[in-house]
């Protein structure tokens, strides 16, 4: 992972501190969790007027069970840290972003790419799990979980706290909420499985 993801936001300009529409073919339902960066237990509209951040978390996914057609890790979103308590009357619309459609439509798949895991030989698998990332990925990025049918932990997003001037690193615990249902921190103790892509089952690509 490269240590500034300058060049590629400077690339997709700075609409991408707000979350874009659509283009990654998100399912419906898992896209109304995140839409305009919105959670249902989210404080009241009129808790802060203004917000004041110190880092910002760039998100990457791995498409799975949310994307088709799509083979690599993608960009879900960079948001600036507490973004949750900032004020709803933010509109967005699709029509805002729309000249840089095909800008997006090239670039928005992922930074991470999967040369970085292919080079530390970790590969989709339904046999192989893993115990451990931090020496490949390094202990400043977060990745994050779910529990499958068969109470197997399953790798699926990565979390990448960044600085102001776009640094990887920034010490945000003390301004973070809990991760939503749907996702938790990999078990440190507990090895996880990085699946492979499934489109035709893309719930349960390993059975």
């Amino acid at each position: 992972m490269c240590r500034s993801v300058l060049p590629l936001l400077v690339t997709l300009s700075p609409a991408l501190l707000l979350l874009l529409p659509d283009y990654t073919n998100t399912q419906e339902e898992h896209w109304k969790d995140y839409k305009y960066g919105r959670q249902q237990d989210s404080e009241p509209p009129d808790k802060k007027e203004f917000c004041s951040w110190k880092c910002l978390l760039f998100t990457l996914q791995w498409p799975g069970a949310f994307c088709q057609n799509v083979n690599n890790w993608t960009i879900h979103g960079l948001w600036p840290q507490g973004v949750m308590d900032c004020c709803r009357c933010w509109p967005m619309f699709k029509s805002d972003v729309q000249e840089l459609e095909a800008q997006l439509n090239e670039h928005w798949p992922s930074l991470l790419k999967s040369q970085l895991l292919e080079d530390a030989h970790i590969s989709p698998s339904c046999d192989r799990p893993y115990k451990a990332l931090v020496p490949r990925l390094g202990e400043k990025l977060h990745i994050q979980c779910v529990t499958d049918e068969k109470e197997r932990e399953v790798w699926f997003q990565v979390k990448v706290p960044l600085s102001h001037n776009l640094t990887v690193g920034c010490d945000h615990h003390g301004n973070t909420k809990p991760p939503p249902p749907h996702g938790h921190p990999c078990p440190p103790d507990t090895p996880f499985y990085y699946f492979p892509i499934d489109h035709q089952q893309p719930q349960t690509p390993c059975g």
